[in-house]
């Protein structure tokens, strides 16, 4: 007999009378318990596997390497003031490879001025130089200015923001390399409209809006309303410390005045800040719309081991390891070959600041 369940059949007349059947035993508080989460165990492996599936088919396309356009921006440059500017000529010292530690990974992260939110190509208005170091749970955040002046490899002297625009990411690295010495790891390409979306996706972010900024606020998000009016919003009515959606945190960070190129730098650090201490708030029950969402607006080449373990160190980073610098520091505008243009007021001064803060 194998168990309680194997029957023994015998002739009926033969059959011996049926014993009353056993009440089930209870169980105890503990046993309940047990069971509880044994079964709550079972069910989320098998949600874990079944959205596995799903993530790794819909990741595939993040690891798909932007397209180039060849210098063809999809949109018109926003035409510079040079009146009363000086010509300037191009300058560069020199420049060293600048050493990182055994742990510590570079990520380049651009943000593409594109308003086909399916495609990564055109000027890469944001440019962020990050160092995550996981043992000091330290994330560094260098932001280079659109406009600083560099040579770019077969395109002669031209702004940093067109190197991605001319070669793509490979481009960008040599230029990144030849101009500042630095080397990524890794690139990031978010297409920058689709920040709206990904800002959504965790509920949107809390920004100090000024006086002098809100008219220009407004303009921003009637602009991208016109173009798609579908996901239209409301433009805001006072400044103050607000809680912006995904689209008008997107508008605030496109403000170029006041405070030029510099300005919107440090509103696009303000809410880059902002979404960096909401991301590390996130719940299991927020995650398909964030990777929904990163999934249709970002291009990467980070293995999917190294995402993880980088998430995971910055999650543990609190707001004071979070530091942030912008490249020149000091600077002075100019006009060349008739655009206005960024250089620091003096290269060596402004290259030991950039190596110090990554290095520190």
């Amino acid at each position: 007999m194998n168990g309680p369940r194997d029957r023994i059949y015998v002739d009926v007349e033969r059959r011996p009378k049926e014993p009353a059947p056993r009440k089930p035993k209870k169980l105890s508080k503990r046993q309940k318990a047990m069971r509880v989460l044994v079964t709550t165990f079972v069910i989320l492996v098998l949600a874990l596997v079944a959205c596995g599936v799903v993530i790794a088919v819909n990741l595939s396309q993040i690891w798909a390497k932007p397209e180039v356009d060849n210098g063809v921006a999809e949109l018109p440059e926003e035409e510079d003031d040079i009146a009363g500017l000086p010509e300037v000529s191009f300058e560069q010292g020199k420049v060293t490879a600048v050493p990182k530690a055994e742990r510590e990974v570079d990520i380049l992260m651009l943000g593409v001025d594109n308003r086909n939110k399916g495609k990564f190509s055109g000027r890469s208005d944001v440019m962020m130089y990050l160092r995550v170091n996981p043992e000091k749970k330290q994330l560094k955040m260098a932001s280079f200015m659109r406009d600083t002046l560099v040579n770019i490899d077969g395109h002669g002297k031209n702004k940093l923001n067109a190197a991605y625009s001319f070669g793509g990411v490979d481009l960008i690295f040599s230029t990144f390399e030849k101009s500042f010495g630095l080397t990524p790891d890794y690139y990031m390409v978010v297409n920058f409209y689709g920040m709206e979306d990904i800002i959504d996706s965790l509920g949107g972010v809390d920004v100090k809006v000024e006086q002098d900024e809100l008219e220009w606020l407004n303009i921003n998000i009637n602009e991208i309303n016109n173009e798609d009016p579908a996901g239209k919003v409301a433009n805001i009515n006072k400044a103050g410390q607000l809680h912006l959606n995904g689209r008008q945190a997107v508008a605030y960070m496109r403000i170029r005045h006041p405070g030029g190129d510099n300005g919107r730098i440090e509103r696009q650090q303000t809410v880059l800040k902002a979404l960096f201490n909401e991301m590390r708030n996130v719940s299991v029950g927020e995650i398909p719309d964030i990777l929904g969402a990163l999934v249709q607006y970002v291009r990467t080449d980070m293995p999917l081991g190294t995402m993880v373990d980088l998430a995971s160190a910055v999650r543990g980073v609190d707001s004071s390891g979070l530091k942030m610098f912008r490249y020149p520091d000091k600077y002075k505008i100019g006009s060349y070959n008739k655009s206005s243009v960024v250089q620091p007021e003096d290269f060596a001064t402004e290259y030991a600041k950039l190596i110090n803060f990554l290095e520190q």
